[in-house]
C-alpha cells in the first residue's frame, strides 16, 4: 500500500540544518558587534582629538575587513540553506496535492522579483505554515490549528526593515571622509547588525515552529493511503510542479 508519506520529502534535516547556521549567523554578527564598538571608541577619541596608537587602528582596521568578509560570506550561505529549507516546504505541499498559489520554483524567485520580492514570500511563508496544519487537521480532526501568524509577520518586518537599513548603511560608507561621518557610519552599521540579529532570532523560533507541523504530518501520512489524501480539486488554473529536489 502506497502511503501519503511516500509523497513526501522529509524537511527536518535541512530544518536542522537552517537553524544551526542561522545561530552561527548571530554569533558571527555579535563578534562583529565587538569590533564595531571597538572602532566607535577609536573614532569618538579621535573625535577628541586623544592620540591612538597605530597598532591599535590596524588591528581595529584588519579586524572589521576580516569579520566583514566571513559576515558576508555567512550570509550567502545562510541564504542558500533557508532557501533549500523553504522551497521543500512548499513543494511538500503540492506533493500532497495541496493547491498553492504557486509553483516550488517561485519559493526561490520570490525573494529577488522587483516589487513581487516585496509581498510574495511572507505570502509563501503563511501559506505554509497554515496548508500544512490544514492537511493535518484532515488527518487528525482532533488537532489544534494555530491560526497566530505573529512570526511570520514579525520575520517579514525586520526582512524589509533589514534591507532598507543594508542599503543605508553601503550609501553611508561610500561618502566617510570625516572623522563625524566615520562615527555616524559606524553607529548606523551597529544598528543595522543589530537588525539582522534579531531577524535570524525571529526566523529561527519559526523556522522550528513549521518544522513542528511538518514532522507531525510526516508521521501522520504514514499509514494514510494516497488514494484517501484527495485534498480538494485543483484549481482550475493548475500550478506547474517543478520537481524540487
Amino acid at each position: 500500500m502506497k502511503t501519503a508519506n511516500s509523497l513526501l520529502k522529509d524537511n527536518s534535516e535541512r530544518a536542522k540544518s537552517l537553524i544551526l547556521v542561522l545561530w552561527l549567523f548571530v554569533g558571527l554578527f555579535f563578534i562583529g558587534l565587538l569590533f564595531s564598538f571597538n572602532e566607535l571608541s577609536i573614532l569618538y577619541q579621535l573625535q577628541s582629538n586623544n592620540e591612538v596608537a597605530d597598532s591599535r587602528l590596524n588591528f581595529s582596521d584588519i579586524s572589521l575587513v576580516i569579520v566583514g568578509a566571513f559576515q558576508l560570506l555567512f550570509h550567502i550561505a545562510t541564504i542558500v540553506v533557508f532557501l533549500n529549507w523553504f522551497r521543500r516546504a512548499y513543494a511538500n505541499l503540492y506533493r500532497l496535492r495541496i493547491p498553492t498559489e504557486s509553483n516550488d520554483s517561485m519559493a526561490v524567485w520570490s525573494f529577488f522579483i522587483p516589487i513581487y520580492n516585496l509581498f510574495k514570500p511572507y505570502r509563501m511563508m503563511k501559506e505554509i505554515r497554515e496548508k500544512t496544519q490544514q492537511a493535518i487537521k484532515k488527518i487528525d480532526v482532533s488537532f489544534s490549528f494555530n491560526k497566530n501568524s505573529y512570526l511570520i509577520g514579525l520575520w517579514w518586518f525586520f526582512i524589509i526593515i533589514s534591507g532598507v537599513a543594508d542599503r543605508v548603511t553601503f550609501k553611508m560608507a561610500l561618502k566617510q571622509e570625516t572623522v563625524n561621518q566615520l562615527i555616524e557610519g559606524n553607529q548606523f552599521s551597529i544598528i543595522s547588525d543589530v537588525i539582522s540579529i534579531i531577524n535570524a532570532i525571529v526566523l529561527i523560533y519559526l523556522v522550528k515552529n513549521i518544522s513542528t507541523f511538518e514532522s507531525v504530518l510526516f508521521e501522520k501520512t504514514k499509514l494514510i493511503p494516497v488514494e484517501n489524501f484527495a485534498f480538494e480539486k485543483t484549481p482550475e488554473k493548475k500550478v506547474k510542479f517543478r520537481g524540487e529536489k
